[in-house]
């Protein structure tokens, strides 16, 4: 098995050639040098980690740690979200998060709710190197 190296990149999604967006902070996604956010473009949503109330980055970091289940989507992780909002009703990519022993796995990646599959993934993590990076996202 091949572990992929994580990292994140704070960005922005610029809008000043459109007012009528949001122009929000993120904390994008680097799998093996990759961009995940730039990789989903098309879907126009934006990582769910690194930008929102610290009260709202934690929870959001506590799924990503496997710590509780999202309370709708409960064995799986909003990726990405909507981001005017980050509400899942707007759109959302997740992935079924699984942890055995020293290793995270992020597969099965759909779009809303089952929607489509996303032929994206797996992605193996190191679970210490994981957990590093997650709360590297924290801000505020």
């Amino acid at each position: 098995m091949q572990f992929h190296h994580l990292s994140t990149e704070v960005r922005q999604r610029f809008t000043s050639d459109e007012p009528h967006r949001t122009n929000v902070k993120f904390s994008d996604f680097i799998i093996d040098g990759y961009s995940l956010h730039k990789r989903l473009e098309k879907y126009d949503l934006v990582p769910s980690l690194g930008d929102g109330t610290k009260e709202y980055q934690e929870e959001m970091i506590s799924y990503f740690l496997l710590q509780k289940p999202h309370p709708l989507l409960w064995y799986r992780t909003p990726i990405l979200v909507c981001p005017e909002c980050g509400d899942l009703g707007c759109g959302f990519i997740s992935a079924k998060l699984d942890r055995k022993d020293n290793l995270v796995i992020w597969s099965d990646f759909y779009k809303d709710n089952y929607q489509f599959k996303i032929n994206i993934g797996p992605f193996f993590f190191r679970w210490d190197q994981y957990c590093e990076v997650i709360k590297s996202t924290l801000t505020n």
